[in-house]
């Protein structure tokens, strides 16, 4: 469970990265305990962010299909397809929200990425035991939201 959960993660921080490869850029991680909006489950949410090229509607439809790719060549067009299908085995889900913005000569936009695992899932893996605590824990009439966050400014590489 956790080497599938550093895959999907790795991915999502690698496609940020590329999408900002031209001028360097913004990337932010976010981690919180949340709720699914359309379960009601509570869980954990990683947010993974960048100021990167942004998408637009048609490649948004597009990128969890198995193949395909905006990145030409390189990598393999499954990354975001096995992502999905990794959070979908562990009752999870990814969301994604993204903006171009091309105005008066200018390039660049945005991509958010949501994921969200169930605290049951993450914990039925790791200590059995903690499930029914840690829910009991997470009653909606007593949960204290707590969060991190990690920024990184990835700066424009010249080669040499």
């Amino acid at each position: 469970y956790d080497g599938e959960v550093r895959q999907v993660l790795s991915n999502l921080v690698g496609n940020a990265i590329d999408a900002m490869q031209a001028g360097g850029g913004k990337l932010t991680l976010r981690t919180a305990l949340g709720q699914d909006w359309q379960s009601g489950r509570r869980g954990i949410t990683i947010t993974i962010a960048d100021n990167g090229a942004g998408m637009d509607r048609r490649t948004m439809k597009r990128i969890f299909e198995p193949f395909f790719s905006t990145k030409g060549a390189t990598g393999t067009a499954l990354g975001l397809w096995v992502s999905s299908e990794i959070l979908s085995k562990h009752q999870g889900n990814i969301r994604v929200r993204s903006h171009q913005r091309e105005a008066e000569g200018q390039k660049g936009g945005w991509t958010v990425f949501r994921v969200f695992l169930p605290v049951a899932a993450a914990l039925r893996e790791t200590r059995p035991a903690l499930v029914h605590d840690e829910l009991r824990e997470q009653a909606p009439s007593r949960t204290r939201e707590k969060s991190a966050a990690i920024s990184m400014q990835v700066e424009e590489r010249t080669a040499v």
